[in-house]
């Protein structure tokens, strides 16, 4: 006969509660499902709608990034050689939460027969990263790519290619 449910209090993360089961013996449980990531929350347990018991805590961490809620974005292409292009990425996790500081960013482009060299990443926060591209060797296009802690983010491609400069 008793009205069992769990709460959370505080923090800025969020999530949901899945409906509470009465497993028997006084055993309640409810599964929560981390979305928002941000500061700890208190989750509490209530019995009857009043808080019963000690309390925990728990807190939503940026999960992986995932191509679907990202982007990858070139200024120009073809670039000429000699000359740059941004590369820009705006990278998030499956519940739309910015990757900042989660993992280590980098670009690399594979295929075709352009080439050219990525600058330093530039971690612009919020998701949002960027680097330079300079063309060097004109050909077909290449597939840049982004990475997250040395895995690619599968799915996150754009095209460069490089066309000959300015006669020198």
């Amino acid at each position: 006969g008793l009205l069992v449910s769990f709460d959370k209090i505080g923090g800025t993360s969020t999530g949901a509660f899945t409906p509470v089961v009465n497993q028997g013996s006084g055993v309640y449980t409810t599964t929560y499902t981390g979305m928002v990531a941000g500061t700890a929350q208190t989750v509490q347990a209530n019995v009857n709608l009043g808080a019963f018991g000690p309390t925990g805590t728990i807190q939503v961490l940026v999960g992986a990034p995932v191509a679907a809620n990202s982007t990858l974005t070139i200024t120009s292409s073809p670039v000429n050689s000699g000359t740059t292009a941004t590369v820009s990425a705006l990278i998030r996790d499956a519940y739309n939460n910015p990757i900042t500081t989660q993992y280590a960013i980098t670009f690399d482009a594979i295929g075709g027969s352009s080439t050219g060299t990525f600058g330093a990443v530039n971690n612009g926060g919020a998701g949002n990263f960027s680097t330079t591209y300079e063309g060097v060797v004109a050909g077909s296009a290449q597939t840049v790519r982004v990475f997250a802690d040395g895995i690619q983010i599968a799915g996150l491609t754009a095209s460069v290619q490089v066309r000959a400069g300015a006669v020198n």
